[in-house]
């Protein structure tokens, strides 16, 4: 994982930026945030620009309704698209080195191997991040949720890019054309973790589109060029009509997605300039 210079001057700054762009074609705006879906009781509170978007906004857009995550029918959906039929295991789908390596690894986490069978690499892969991440007190809503929980409580509008269903598609397909690589890639990634999600916070907080590319895709692009085209360019693509409609309109809104989303050559940003669309960087006033 590609180190970044260190942050520690930032604090001093009497203005930066910050992961929220202003998007404007004529008389018509709206709000682009890049968003962290987790984050530690100590990056909050958010800076300021983002509320500032938010009660401007007249509608709120989400990659999709995260209300229903929890729900069981959501669940029981999730579970069947990332679990194995009877008869079939991890063993079936990864190489014997590989296995082997997954197993020594959560050995020395005290973890049976026996407890991940029964689901597929793309969960596994998942799982051994969210047991990782729980370690650094990353126990906060991310930005995402943390205005998704204040629009339901202001009963501001709501709108989202993808159904539940997608959502689960994207998920039980990540990494399929290559397991034995994500596993790895996984297992190796946590010996980075604490750094990376240092470096990645910093980034989002200064709205870094250089760190953030190096960080989040960069990497993506060159290990997992099939994950990268599916989770970030294909969306991406998806997403850049309905943006330019929400611009024709006069209703502001206020649009949050993981911030891989916005940066580099196929990232949102690039797309919308590249239409044609003013975009403008927000800055932080007395950022701390």
């Amino acid at each position: 994982m590609k180190k970044l210079l260190p942050f520690l001057f930032l604090p001093f700054l009497l203005f930066a930026k910050t992961s929220l762009w202003k998007i404007t074609n004529g008389d018509n705006t709206l709000y682009l945030g890049g968003t962290i879906h987790i984050l530690r009781s100590s990056d909050y509170p958010l800076p300021a620009e983002f509320d500032t978007a938010y009660n401007k906004a007249d509608i709120v857009v989400l990659e999709t309704d995260l209300s229903e995550m929890n729900t069981p029918d959501f669940q029981s959906k999730l579970i069947s698209a990332v679990s194995y039929p009877k008869g079939k295991s991890l063993l079936d789908d990864l190489t014997p080195d590989t296995y082997l390596k997954l197993s020594n690894f959560l050995e020395e986490k005290g973890i049976p191997i026996s407890a991940l069978n029964q689901f597929r690499p793309p969960m596994v892969s998942i799982l051994l991040t969210q047991w990782e991440i729980t370690k650094y007190e990353m126990a906060e809503d991310g930005v995402d949720m943390h205005y998704f929980k204040k629009m339901h409580e202001d009963k501001k509008s709501f709108a989202s890019f993808e159904t539940i269903d997608q959502q689960i598609n994207f998920i039980s397909s990540l990494g399929e054309d290559d397991y034995d690589g994500l596993i790895l890639n996984t297992i190796e990634e946590m010996t980075e973790l604490p750094s990376t999600i240092e470096e990645m916070i910093s980034s989002w907080k200064t709205g870094d589109t250089t760190a953030l590319n190096d960080l989040i895709i960069k990497e993506m692009v060159e290990t997992y060029p099939s994950v990268y085209k599916s989770l970030i360019v294909d969306r991406n693509k998806n997403w850049v009509p309905e943006i330019i409609k929400m611009l024709s309109t006069s209703p502001i809104e206020l649009i949050l997605v993981g911030a891989g989303h916005l940066v580099g050559s196929d990232g949102l940003l690039q797309s919308l300039k590249s239409a044609g669309y003013m975009v403008h960087q927000v800055e932080v006033k007395g950022y701390k």
